[in-house]
This record gives structure tokens, C-alpha cells and sequence, in this order.
């Protein structure tokens, strides 16, 4: 996701403001520690999260279907074998 996408979802921008509404006027590094300690996460963090956990439930499947067709053709390719040198 490239800057321009992460600034138009404006996100991040109305995170900030609910912050420091919630704390009042406060410096960069106190809203740090705030978001340290409630565990307030960049949009930026939430989106890489997302979409690693969308990959990896992905690749599982796709790792399940490869193994379930493996074993489907190493079935039928040992019935075919076994009737042909029968």
C-alpha cells in the first residue's frame, strides 16, 4: 500500500484527533505512550496485519487442496499400477 492509499482512507488522521480529544492537547510523545499503553495500532499495521493473515489463510488452503489432489492422483496411480502389472 503506497502513501497515497493510506492517506485517503484518512483513518490514521481521525484515530489522532479521537486521541487527543480524548487527552486533550498533548505532545507527539505522550500520544506514544498513550497509544503503547491502550495498544492503539496504526492504520498502516492494521492493513499489513490484515492482509498477511488473508495470504496465510490463502496459502493454507491452497497447500490443503495441492495435498488432497497429491494424494487423489497417488491413489488412482497405484490402482493403475496394481491392475496393470496384475
Amino acid at each position: 500500500m503506497n502513501s497515497a492509499d493510506r492517506h485517503s482512507l484518512g483513518l490514521q488522521f481521525t484515530i489522532n484527533k479521537i486521541v487527543y480529544k480524548i487527552f486533550g492537547a498533548m505532545s507527539n510523545d505522550l500520544y506514544v505512550e498513550i497509544s503503547a499503553h491502550f495498544d492503539i495500532e496504526t492504520v498502516e499495521n492494521l492493513v499489513a496485519n490484515r492482509r498477511k493473515t488473508v495470504l496465510l489463510t490463502y496459502m493454507a488452503k491452497q497447500t490443503i487442496i495441492y495435498a488432497k489432489c497429491s494424494a487423489e492422483w497417488f491413489i488412482c496411480l497405484s490402482v493403475f499400477l496394481f491392475i496393470a502389472f496384475v
